[in-house]
This record gives structure tokens, sequence and C-alpha cells, in this order.
């Protein structure tokens, strides 16, 4: 989806993301560590159902779209260099473990 996605015209939908499971099972580590840190004692499991391997469903994936387009828009914002609408490159950056949110954003 993500390539073929890449070949259309721009709409106003975000653009397609590939979302798997390693790029869940890194989003889920980054999610257990920051609830750990402002103190969730359910951190873990929250981010496991949150961010799970498998069976996502339409819903959750446009929501993980949504997320990542602001994500990207708020990086582009904070003053670090981050290009403009980028979300692919963010998830590109955390499925490569190029990019911590935890040294970055403090």
């Amino acid at each position: 989806m993500y390539f073929l996605d890449g070949a259309a015209e721009a709409s106003a939908a975000p653009r397609a993301l590939v979302l798997d499971q390693r790029l869940a099972r890194v989003l889920r580590a980054h999610g257990t560590r920051v609830g750990l840190e402002i103190g969730l004692p359910t951190a873990s499991a929250v981010a496991t159902w949150t961010w799970s391997d498998s069976g996502w469903k339409p819903h959750r994936y446009e929501v993980y779209l949504s997320w990542m387009t602001a994500s990207a828009a708020q990086l582009a914002s904070s003053g670090i260099g981050w290009p403009e609408a980028s979300p692919d490159l963010l998830e590109l950056a955390l499925f490569d473990g190029v990019w911590d949110p935890a040294t970055t954003l403090r």
C-alpha cells in the first residue's frame, strides 16, 4: 500500500505507511518506557495492547496513520531540523532504530 499510495495523486488523507511487527515492537518499547516514566503501573500492558504484533483492524491503522502524521508535524515544528511532512521518514527512523525519541525530545 505504501508504494501504491506514493504513485497515486496526493489526497487529503494521510499517506499509507508500512506498520509491521518490527515497528510495532519498537513503538511498544517506547510506549512502555514513557508509561513507566510517568508512573503508569500498567505501562507494559497498555503498550502491549496498543502496539500488538498483529491483528490490526482498519480503525487502528487509521489511528496509527493520524498519529504518525501528527508526530512528524510536531517534530518539524520542534526546531530540531526534522523535515516537514515526513511521516514515512519517521517510520523508517523508528524501524531502523536510528532515532530514539528518548534522547531527542528531552
